[in-house]
């Protein structure tokens, strides 16, 4: 029963580490939807862009998006949190 419970315990310590380690299509993914809010803000306002102008020019789908970040902030905050606040925003 032992050598059972041990078996177990290396196979979730073994995915528990595999699935923290990003993979190539989800850098890929994070990259694109990154690179598209920047895109965007050189365009227009950060308040007036939305998480559908955000997907379209990523080519990524809505599921996507909400699967790596809660909202366009979060993207924000994640991707270039280097700065203190959205471009356009006086909170």
């Amino acid at each position: 029963m032992d050598k059972a419970a041990d078996i177990v315990r290396e196979c979730q310590t073994a995915m528990t580490v595999k699935s923290k380690k990003a993979d190539r299509r989800t850098n890929r993914t994070r990259r694109s939807l990154s690179t598209a809010l920047v895109d965007l803000v050189k365009e227009k306002r950060f308040d007036d862009i939305t998480v559908q102008n955000v997907i379209d020019r990523a080519d990524v789908g809505r599921s996507t998006f909400y699967s790596h970040f809660r909202d366009k902030d979060d993207l924000f905050q994640k991707k270039l949190g280097g700065i203190s606040q959205p471009p356009g925003r006086t909170d």
